[in-house]
């Protein structure tokens, strides 16, 4: 059973849903507890743009904080999408069937 539990932690799409999680439970808890950083106003920028677009509105308008739904949105792109991506292939592709278990080592 640890064998089996620790080889599936180290997993990569493991890894990247964990640092996806724990990027979201630090954005909840900076923005609950009034800790948001005080970063540069991206107000006519092109990631300013990009935030006060409607498609951008609608799909990541998760925080009061614009810097943290556009980290939302790269998060999502980066560690989210290849993470679900490496599930899905790790848990449907075809696992080898051995002729003699025993033998494995």
């Amino acid at each position: 059973m640890l064998a089996t539990s620790y080889l599936f932690v180290r997993k990569k799409w493991v890894a990247l849903l964990a640092a996806f999680l724990l990027s979201q439970l630090m954005f909840i808890a900076l923005e609950g507890g009034g800790w948001i950083p005080n970063l540069r106003e991206i107000n006519g920028t092109l990631l300013g743009r990009i935030a006060e677009s409607a498609t951008f509105i609608r799909l990541f308008s998760y925080y009061e904080t614009t810097h943290f739904n556009i980290f939302t949105a790269f998060f999502c792109m980066t560690l989210f999408v290849p993470g679900v991506l490496g599930a899905i292939i790790d848990n449907f592709k075809k696992k080898p069937i051995h002729k003699y278990p025993w033998k494995l080592r």
